[in-house]
């Protein structure tokens, strides 16, 4: 089994243990991995850009080499896969110290959430939105960083 396969097997208990509402297409295909979208790869890089020392370091290095999977229809549950990196047993994530928070297009209020493995390295966004509804399409204008 190579490195892609353990962590795609890694994922795939990961995903079990902490219970993501992954759509059957998901676990027949082995789960679909897809570049990161351009909007995802801006916010963690300006994440990375907010944490000093090395854990910016390595989260610039991570979005660079990361696939994505998407956990819901909506894109507010994404996982990453980092080229080259087995993703350790799970024993919780931590967030990234950076609050994100923006207006989803019909003005509904979110908070993103990056999060990191047990490591300290690229593993998950999710995107709240607070009033229950499915996210939309957030508003890249209306990003604040805190």
């Amino acid at each position: 089994m190579n490195a892609a396969e353990r962590s795609r097997a890694r994922l795939r208990e990961v995903a079990a243990v902490i219970s993501f509402n992954l759509n059957s297409s998901h676990l027949s295909m082995g789960f679909n991995m897809r570049p990161l979208h351009a909007f995802e790869r801006s916010l963690i890089q300006k994440v990375a850009d907010l944490i000093p020392g090395p854990a910016g370091v390595v989260l610039r290095y991570d979005v660079d080499n990361a696939s994505a999977v998407d956990c819901s229809s909506d894109y507010s549950k994404v996982l990453f896969i980092i080229d080259g990196y087995e993703i350790p047993p799970y024993h919780g994530q931590c967030h990234f110290p950076v609050e994100i928070r923006a207006l989803d297009s019909d003005g509904g209020e979110l908070t993103v959430i990056i999060y990191s493995d047990s490591n300290g390295r690229l593993f998950e966004l999710e995107v709240i939105r607070w009033d229950g509804k499915a996210v939309i399409d957030p508003r890249r204008d209306t990003l604040d960083f805190y």
